[in-house]
């Protein structure tokens, strides 16, 4: 991420990699970087941590201009079958808990460790820190302009993964934190979009996507 703020991410130059409404956000808070909550757990092989939903988007959609891949945040669905995997677990390595498995409140840490330091917390497509360490912005809206949610079972054509949105449309996140609980989203089904886009809280982070199958809209 740094190397995005480094390379003029945040000016006029990379001002096609952020949506409408994250540039006009950009623009009132005079933002050029993550600031200092993200900067207080800062390290070698450690997630980002807080920036917004805007930031996150755009910084996956600089990543794609610089690398020609379509790298982009993962929709609530994709994640959640990373998760989970074809059995339907309950969390990502599968269904026993033993506390200090993962980087959640159990273990006590409060705060973001680098990836890798729990290895169990990994899925079965090799995904780490799927359970704990911070929680992660997903494409997926959870609910409309009109605050109107959007209704399971999931539906990838009804508007919910569309960039396009202010701040009245709610992001989903998933996945655990340093400071979530064994019972809360650190379970594979749990779901939490009660966030506005520009929300920055320093358990809040992100993982990006690469798929053959989708393009990044931009080139």
């Amino acid at each position: 991420f740094q190397m995005f703020v480094d390379d003029g991410g945040y000016t006029e130059q990379w001002r096609r990699c952020w949506t409408e409404n994250g540039w006009q956000w950009r623009e009132k808070s005079s933002r050029i970087g993550p600031g200092d909550a993200g900067q207080r757990f800062a390290g070698a092989n450690k997630p980002m941590v807080a920036v917004t939903w805007y930031e996150a988007v755009a910084y996956s959609r600089w990543l794609a201009a610089k690398t020609g891949k379509p790298y982009r945040l993962p929709t609530e669905a994709e994640w959640e079958r990373a998760a989970r995997h074809t059995d339907g677990r309950t969390y990502p390595w599968g269904e026993g808990w033993q506390d200090g498995i993962a980087n959640t409140q159990e273990a006590a840490l409060g705060r973001t460790t680098a990836v890798g330091v729990f290895p169990i917390d990994t899925a079965v497509c090799g995904a780490l820190d799927l359970g704990g360490n911070v929680n992660e912005w997903c494409q997926t809206r959870k609910r409309d302009e009109n605050k109107k949610n959007y209704l399971l079972p999931y539906q990838e054509n009804d508007g919910r993964e569309e960039l396009a949105g202010g701040n009245e449309v709610w992001r989903m996140v998933r996945g655990g934190a340093y400071n979530d609980g064994k019972d809360s989203l650190v379970r594979c089904s749990a779901r939490s979009g009660d966030l506005y886009p520009l929300d920055v809280i320093d358990r809040d982070g992100f993982r990006l996507a690469l798929s053959p199958f989708f393009d990044s809209g931009l080139w």
